[in-house]
């Protein structure tokens, strides 16, 4: 069993060895005799990260066995990525044919230009964004080709290519209180074409992309997705990032602390020494503690009182009167108050 020193430096190990993927994609080589295996296999397993070290050796042997079941897992998401490629070059293929402007965000677009391999980077679904104007071009296009929706939701449309997931969002963000403040007719505007050994797609910025992603984490997983900070600590790592143009869009769009807590969390959990990023994103001494807060839960238990600050941090970010009003209202839904009766009120 490991003692609390042993899992600290397992820890502690694993959030600087990411940090130095994030810095230059060079995947693990050894695992040290320092780090627990159990921690370490409950962690990677846990937050699906095995692409990121089925390359590893371990010198002591206790991880052997397990290392090659990482390693089929790799394998296996090196294909199911590959296949989401060709389903989303093919939706490419028929959008430009339609003259109708898309682009793809997130999963698709990291696994295949951000990570060093499609094999690092799982993903369950590609992600489109177009405009909701072209809603119905987008879906007769879809249906002469064979591709009706399955599903429709708020605000996108799920359709199966190639037995691949695909969403179609017509809006970036679902939830009312931040819907507004993103115009995909704009960000379509930045989309350039990223080639491929499949074919053509098109992606955002590395403004834009990272927008998107710090958005998506936050609003919607309220930064408990550990992959998700990790799909950002890349781009904090990226000289070429315009950080002077990122501050004055998050300040227009009244969204400076958002991004100030979530780039501060990726900093400090990876040990990034992001000094752009702290720069153009400062945030005073006395908001340490809601940085913490974030990082404590994927390494340790939380109570009532971490859960409580967490949801404060939500508030603190909110910025505006109506946002505030709109969240202090999200915390009493019900998948809110089922989420609290499990964490905290539901015996094991």
């Amino acid at each position: 069993m490991a003692t609390a020193e042993t899992a600290q430096k397992t820890h502690q190990w694993l959030r600087s060895t990411l940090g130095v993927y994030a810095r230059t994609r060079a995947t693990l080589a050894q695992i040290p005799a320092e780090v627990e295996p159990q921690l370490l296999c409950a962690f990677v397993e846990a937050h699906g990260l095995e692409g990121l070290f089925y390359r590893a050796e371990d010198a002591s042997g206790q991880m052997n066995q397990v290392l090659a079941q990482w390693r089929t897992r790799a394998m296996i998401g090196l294909l199911e990525n590959l296949r989401a490629l060709r389903a989303a070059v093919e939706l490419f293929t028929l959008l430009d044919a339609a003259n109708i402007k898309a682009v793809a965000m997130r999963g698709v677009v990291l696994a295949h230009r951000d990570y060093g391999s499609p094999a690092e980077r799982r993903m369950r679904d590609v992600d489109i964004l177009l405009t909701p104007t072209s809603r119905l071009a987008v879906l007769h296009s879809l249906a002469l080709a064979g591709h009706e929706p399955c599903e429709q939701l708020r605000s996108q449309d799920v359709v199966h290519i190639q037995g691949v997931v695909v969403e179609l969002h017509w809006s970036l963000l679902t939830a009312k209180r931040y819907r507004g403040c993103v115009e995909a007719e704009q960000w379509l505007e930045s989309r350039s074409p990223l080639d491929t050994q499949d074919g053509r797609l098109y992606v955002l910025s590395r403004e834009y992309e990272l927008i998107g992603l710090v958005l998506h984490a936050f609003i919607h997983h309220e930064l408990t997705i550990f992959k998700q900070l990790l799909d950002i600590a890349l781009f904090l790592t990226q000289e070429e990032l315009d950080w002077k143009w990122l501050a004055t869009w998050c300040s227009r769009a009244r969204m400076g602390t958002m991004f100030a807590l979530t780039l501060h969390l990726v900093d400090e959990l990876f040990y990034l020494k992001a000094e752009e990023a702290r720069r153009f994103f400062p945030l005073p001494a006395s908001a340490e503690k809601r940085v913490q807060a974030w990082i404590r839960p994927f390494f340790s238990q939380v109570g009532l009182f971490d859960y409580l600050r967490l949801k404060g941090n939500m508030l603190y970010a909110a910025e505006t009167p109506e946002r505030i009003f709109r969240q202090w209202i999200g915390f009493f839904s019900a998948s809110e108050l089922r989420d609290v009766r499990r964490r905290y009120f539901t015996r094991p």
